[in-house]
Order: structure tokens, then sequence, then C-alpha cells
């Protein structure tokens, strides 16, 4: 089940508990997220958060550590996915990462 979410800091903050074994955080992409969303640039797209059956982080801990860095009283619309099967893990961000190039 994927639901449109309003996500606090402080929901963030307790998700990322629950990020047990994902790739290292990349600073970059974190700091991506929160200019686009600075410049009242960030959009709302199917990629969001995904939580395994056991309630894993499965993805979105660069979604959520930008959002955790927020002030307080702050909200962001996401997508967050429930109940998804251990195994989809493997095939999440798998694709090439759009270039420049891709986006004209």
């Amino acid at each position: 089940e994927t639901r449109l979410t309003l996500v606090s800091p402080a929901m963030a903050r307790q998700w990322l508990d629950r990020n047990t074994d994902n790739r290292p955080l990349r600073p970059g992409v974190v700091d991506g997220f929160m200019r686009a969303y600075q410049r009242g640039e960030w959009k709302v797209t199917h990629q969001g958060i995904a939580f395994s059956k056991t309630g894993r982080l499965l993805d979105g801990q660069h979604r959520l550590t930008f959002i955790s860095e927020l002030p307080e009283k702050t909200v962001v619309a996401v997508n967050v996915s429930n109940e998804l099967d251990e195994d989809t893990f493997d095939a999440i961000d798998q694709g090439f990462k759009r270039t420049t190039s891709d986006l004209y």
C-alpha cells in the first residue's frame, strides 16, 4: 500500500532508526533535496519512502535525512509504501542515474 503522507522532521528521525543496511549516506544527495525544497522545486513523485513487512527501511534514507533537518513544524508530502517483501530491497535503485542530457 502506498499513501501520500505528510512527513515531519520528528517522523523522519524515527523512521531513520529503521534504516539498518542501506548504502552509505551521500551528503550531496541530501543537500540537493534541501536546495530543491528551499527553491520551491520539491515535487511529489512515485519515489518516496519504502518499508518492508518487518518495518525495515528499504528506500528513502536520503529523503528522510533531508526532512529530518528541516524546522520542527515543517511537513513534506512524500509517497510512503508499506508492507513490501524483504527481497524488494534487491530491486530498488538498480537502474542508471539520469544524466543532464537525459533531462532535455
